[in-house]
């Protein structure tokens, strides 16, 4: 089993995103060829997985910038001293249905990767899946930048997201940060996200003092964490805590 130790993360919104009605979103994104009735089975599927009325479903559409919070929260954590493996980690299908997430963010990557990877659709307890399974993956010496992505694709029209959020962590064989231990908190549906952009900005305010140790939910686990010293800024610490993008 792999020490994950946090060497820098990055945190990356998007508020008030655009959610639209899916009937003509989908309508627009195939040609005469599919008929309404698929369309309206396809609406109806959705709908039943979701557990939302059909008339108050809507879709995620594509950011007004071009730019979806886990770019900015790759682009934020730079680039590793050498070449790793990125791990995608979302709760949801790609955003655009015709271009997959991660091939695009390691085209555009300004530097090497190794390996890519994308976890998705974990089930209840994201956190603790995420965590074992980056305890067996991670390569001692080398490490991995993991992206947790939770931007919900289809919605209730009632209940529309303020925010959506990216996480980016970089894992090593040194950092300052180190998950101690992980457990399960309960069938409690969430997302992988939860709890780190706290943590950002736990390590950006410095209210940590060596030898610390504090829990934090997140996708139905609690998660343990000990800070082993180092400041942001400081030639003592490896840890590079990135101001959040604006």
């Amino acid at each position: 089993m792999a020490e994950l130790l946090v060497q820098s993360m990055s945190v990356a919104y998007e508020f008030d995103p655009p959610y639209v009605d899916s009937v003509p979103e989908l309508a627009g994104m195939f040609d005469d060829s599919v008929t309404d009735e698929a369309m309206t089975t396809q609406l109806r599927t959705v709908a039943e997985l979701a557990g939302i009325p059909p008339h108050r479903l809507r879709r995620l559409a594509g950011p007004r910038d071009g730019s979806e919070p886990v770019d900015r929260a790759l682009h934020a954590i730079g680039a590793p001293a050498a070449p790793q493996p990125v791990l995608l980690v979302q709760d949801a299908p790609d955003r655009d249905p015709f271009a997959t997430t991660l091939p695009r963010l390691i085209h555009e990557a300004p530097w090497p990767v190794t390996e890519e990877l994308t976890l998705t659709h974990l089930g209840p307890n994201p956190g603790c899946e995420l965590l074992d399974f980056l305890s067996w993956w991670l390569s001692p010496g080398i490490g991995a930048t993991v992206l947790l992505s939770h931007q919900p694709v289809f919605v209730d029209a009632d209940r529309l997201p303020a925010r959506l959020t990216a996480v980016a962590l970089r894992f090593g064989d040194t950092g300052p940060l180190m998950v101690l231990d992980w457990r399960a908190a309960g069938p409690v549906s969430g997302n992988a996200c939860e709890g780190w952009p706290e943590v950002h900005a736990v390590l950006q305010d410095g209210r940590l003092s060596p030898g610390d140790t504090f829990e934090i939910q997140s996708g139905g686990a609690r998660i343990r964490l000990g800070y082993v010293g180092g400041r942001p800024g400081q030639a003592a610490s490896p840890l590079a805590v990135r101001p959040r993008p604006s």
